[in-house]
């Protein structure tokens, strides 16, 4: 359960890694206005990016827009994108939802339909995306929870690599 006990409990145990740790704010996160506020009081912008050598990690948060990337966070995307072009070699874009499942529906199927509507991943941002020669990695969670959901998914689009993951 996502409160103010479990999130002090959780940094305690992880404060003694000898790594960074960094957050995707999922459906338990960000289905109500008191658990935003905490999202963001722990934990911070719910969209962010950071550069581990020849590395770009964007960290995006689909539930603000109802499963979409849209308006302030797509500009973010994109000039994170193009202003590192050249710098990284390798793209990794984490979300929650699985925001290209639409493509695949008889594959894979989310958890979760939180918040969703329709997605602007076919039409807007794997359009984008195919622009740049980076390598993409595509990362999502929230798979396999029921029976019958596959646990684990990944399809290569030449340079992008969309993979779903779960329980």
């Amino acid at each position: 359960n996502f409160n103010e006990e479990n999130i002090i409990e959780f940094n305690n145990k992880i404060s003694n890694f000898k790594f960074n740790a960094f957050f995707a704010p999922g459906n338990h996160e960000f289905n109500q206005e008191n658990k935003r506020k905490l999202f963001k009081k722990h934990f911070g912008k719910s969209y962010y990016s950071y550069q581990n050598n020849k590395n770009l990690f964007i960290i995006l948060n689909p539930y603000i827009n109802d499963w979409s990337i849209k308006n302030e966070q797509l500009i973010f995307l994109k000039n994170k994108i193009i202003k590192n072009q050249l710098n990284v070699r390798n793209i990794f874009l984490i979300f929650h939802p699985a925001i290209f499942f639409e493509k695949y529906k008889i594959k894979i199927s989310p958890n979760s339909y939180y918040g969703y509507e329709k997605t602007n991943f076919w039409s807007e941002i794997y359009p984008f995306l195919q622009k740049f020669e980076n390598n993409f990695y595509l990362i999502s969670g929230d798979l396999g929870a029921y029976p019958g959901n596959k646990e684990f998914f990944c399809d290569r689009k030449k340079n992008i690599l969309l993979i779903g993951t779960g329980m």
